[in-house]
């Protein structure tokens, strides 16, 4: 069983090196957090650490029955989805993987404060 201290201690190693690696060039894209907002994953030192990262938060619904635990099948459906905005433009592609990720439950942290 983990202990909070210890995931700490683990986002903290994470944080460091994506830094490193985001100084180096090698990490390009940013870092997206999925967490569940279960009450060990919301301890006060892990959401300072995850704000202070800037990392973006994408939340689930906690303890969710109906979601696999890799969201294969959200996202597999998402993917076909948006295979048919192949020459769309990013901007657009981001508003409608927003909408439809609004659709299946799904908001932002940034949306909840």
């Amino acid at each position: 069983m983990w202990h909070n201290n210890q995931r700490y201690n683990l986002l903290w190693d994470m944080k460091e090196v994506t830094a490193r690696k985001k100084k180096s060039g090698l990490l390009t894209s940013s870092i997206v957090f999925e967490h569940d907002n279960a009450l060990p994953h919301t301890a006060g030192v892990t959401t300072t650490l995850l704000y202070s990262s800037r990392w973006e938060q994408f939340c689930q619904p906690s303890y969710s029955a109906n979601l696999t635990p890799s969201n294969f099948s959200l996202f597999s459906h998402l993917k076909k989805f948006l295979a048919s905005f192949y020459q769309a433009k990013r901007p657009e592609l981001v508003q409608v993987a927003d909408g439809r990720m609004l659709r299946f439950g799904y908001v932002p942290i940034s949306a909840k404060i």
